[in-house]
């Protein structure tokens, strides 16, 4: 199986022969305003909504995240970002619901993002968490939501000694309508790790499809899966044997 097919560092974040301009940290405050060709050393965060960040890198320089996108906006669009953590400060890549990545590159952070609801992440690299004791590292991590899309992407959990690749967990409120497909995943205690929390529902109508598990880059197992309505398919490990699901 050839795993260069999925994203790498050569493929995501800001393409070859773009100029980059410096600049400190954003508010982005204007409704469909874009946001483009920026070396930023800090934060970017949006108010408005459908607001568009490409072709840009941000280091976080201190901060607690790379872009925030407030609870009231929605609508947002990373595409050919890095975002790298720089010091330990940084507790994730990218938060916020309702929005759409496309070919980034998340390093350095404690999780890589958060994913809500109306959220899709498409053909990006999500690698090499920081660890701090008493972390629990992540590369994408859900606390519950409503249409949760990614497809195509490399998500490198910490080898063994760390939380997971995925974590998607019906903690605060309920986890449905989840599609994962044709993801790379590695890492973690369980790389895959979908849970129900508290007094919420178990998750419910979750397809796990076509995704390859890097063999033995986890601790304990590939997943632990609570859901109904599961659709687990096409999944196979790098050596391109036949994926076992079993329940956990």
């Amino acid at each position: 199986m050839d795993l260069a097919a999925w994203p790498t560092a050569a493929t995501t974040g800001v393409p070859d022969g773009v100029t980059l301009q410096p600049s400190g940290s954003l508010e982005v405050r204007e409704d469909g305003a874009v946001v483009e060709g920026l070396d930023v050393s800090g934060q970017v965060t949006v108010f408005g909504d459908n607001v568009t960040i490409r072709n840009t890198r941000i280091r976080t320089s201190g901060g607690l995240y790379g872009i925030r996108q407030v609870e009231e906006a929605g609508g947002m669009v990373v595409e050919d970002v890095d975002i790298i953590g720089t010091d330990a400060r940084c507790s994730v890549g990218i938060v916020t619901n309702r929005y759409t990545a496309r070919r980034i590159d998340v390093s350095g952070c404690e999780d890589g993002l958060r994913v809500g609801s109306q959220t899709v992440v498409e053909d990006s690299y999500i690698h090499d968490q920081r660890y701090t004791a008493g972390a629990h590292n992540d590369g994408a991590q859900s606390i519950g939501g409503t249409g949760i899309r990614m497809t195509g992407n490399r998500i490198e959990g910490p080898y063994q000694e760390q939380t997971s690749a995925l974590l998607l967990h019906a903690n605060f409120v309920p986890l449905r309508d989840v599609h994962l497909e044709g993801n790379l995943l590695s890492g973690g205690t369980y790389t895959l790790n979908i849970k129900q929390r508290g007094d919420n529902p178990v998750p419910d109508n979750v397809a796990i499809i076509d995704n390859v598990w890097i063999r033995d880059s986890y601790k304990f197992g590939t997943h632990q899966i609570e859901a109904e309505g599961l659709v687990m398919s096409g999944n196979l490990f790098d050596d391109g044997t036949a994926y076992a699901y079993t329940t956990r």
